[in-house]
């Protein structure tokens, strides 16, 4: 799994720059519209809407997120390829 990542790391390097966000309290709304926007446009390829679609479902990850962010507990970072998720 290590020499995977390195792999994977080294090809990310060669294809731009790459940066890592973690979420914090005052960006994981940012970093959760990405996440979701993401989830989406991945169902939408198999013609579904995928679970964050329900608003419910998203508002309880958005509230859970907060909290943890704000605990110190969550571990959401985005990845960024030339400032591009």
């Amino acid at each position: 799994m290590r020499q995977n990542l390195r792999t994977c790391r080294r090809r990310l390097d060669r294809a731009g720059q790459v940066r890592f966000v973690r979420a914090e309290p005052e960006n994981v709304g940012p970093a959760l519209d990405t996440l979701f926007t993401l989830h989406a446009a991945r169902w939408r390829e198999r013609g579904e809407a995928g679970m964050l679609a329900d608003p419910r479902v998203a508002a309880f990850h958005r509230e859970a997120a907060r909290a943890m962010a704000e605990a110190g507990l969550l571990r959401l970072r985005t990845l960024l390829l030339d400032e591009r998720a």
